[in-house]
């Protein structure tokens, strides 16, 4: 019948892979398999395609292609060349990177926030040159609880394993919020050794403050994926109709007081490569504002956080 389906996806009673095995990607979760769902386009319209990279099935099997065997040695006393690659094996993830946003399945909360692995491709990134919404996380990779319990066997450790992890991975995040959550739950130290980061530019917050821990970011990679359906088309406009001009001058200015805006224009100004992609108007805005020399406005507060 899977073949059928392959050959035939709609069929001449409109059978699909969801009917045949119901749940089928939920299932899969059961086994922690990093399966990715799509709905096919063009020739494969109307079918349900399953698929895993190869980024991420080496991020699923190499826990398991090696039973672990039992015994101990001195990591320490290992040189220090061999430590570092032994711990790039453990810390650094498959391109394109790892991955905080909605997954989009239906899934609860909390596990909707679970780091992961986006793309399709194994190396290539999309493009966003149409990019209407941003894009959701699809693979759940494994818990890093034990991967990261390295960071608190002794200062020394932490000292060579945390600049691997936040400073060699890719770090993707679906929107402002989850950006926000995760850098008020790092230290400075922390922040500071992450190199490349990409942000869709969606729900944020009037209310928000700035954050100090922003400033604490400098990374050499940056990315603002400012998609064309977006928090900020509402805010300006007070519409829900999505519409590709661009807001009045009037409306724009709204975005001026945002001090969560400025945080990540100022971001922006100290990264060595940055690329502003898709074809929301926040684009423009945000342009305009990194090449310009203003500054925050001084109504916006400060956010603590603690060291």
């Amino acid at each position: 019948m899977l073949d059928t389906q392959i050959n035939d996806p709609i069929g001449s009673i409109g059978v699909r892979l969801e009917d045949v095995i119901d749940g089928f990607q939920n299932a899969m979760k059961d086994f922690e398999l990093p399966l990715t769902f799509v709905v096919g386009t063009g020739e494969e319209a109307g079918m349900d395609l399953y698929t895993i990279t190869s980024g991420a099935a080496r991020a699923y099997l190499r826990d398991r292609l090696t039973p672990p065997r039992q015994g101990t040695f001195n990591f320490m006393g290992l040189p220090s060349e061999l430590r570092e690659k032994i711990l790039k094996m453990l810390l650094v993830f498959p391109k394109p990177a790892l991955t905080i946003g909605d997954r989009g399945t239906g899934s609860s909360s909390s596990e909707s926030r679970k780091l992961g692995l986006l793309s399709r491709e194994d190396q290539v990134e999309p493009a966003y040159g149409t990019l209407f919404s941003g894009q959701h996380n699809r693979i759940v990779v494994e818990p890093l609880e034990k991967t990261l319990a390295l960071l608190g066997v002794s200062k020394q450790m932490r000292d060579e394993a945390l600049p691997l992890f936040y400073g060699q991975n890719k770090f993707r995040f679906g929107s402002l919020d989850h950006l926000r959550t995760a850098i008020t739950k790092m230290t400075y130290k922390t922040i500071k050794n992450i190199q490349d980061i990409r942000i869709v530019m969606q729900d944020h917050s009037s209310s928000r403050r700035s954050l100090q821990g922003y400033r604490q970011l400098s990374p050499k990679n940056l990315v603002l994926l400012v998609p064309l359906h977006s928090s900020f088309w509402h805010f300006c406009t007070g519409s829900n109709e999505w519409e590709s001009k661009t807001p009045t001058e009037a409306q724009l200015e709204k975005l001026d007081p945002l001090a969560e805006l400025w945080d990540i224009v100022a971001v922006a100004r100290r990264t060595k490569h940055l690329e502003i992609q898709g074809p929301g108007f926040l684009g423009d805005w945000l342009r305009q504002k990194i090449d310009s020399e203003e500054e925050m406005p001084e109504c916006t507060e400060d956010e603590n956080m603690d060291d």
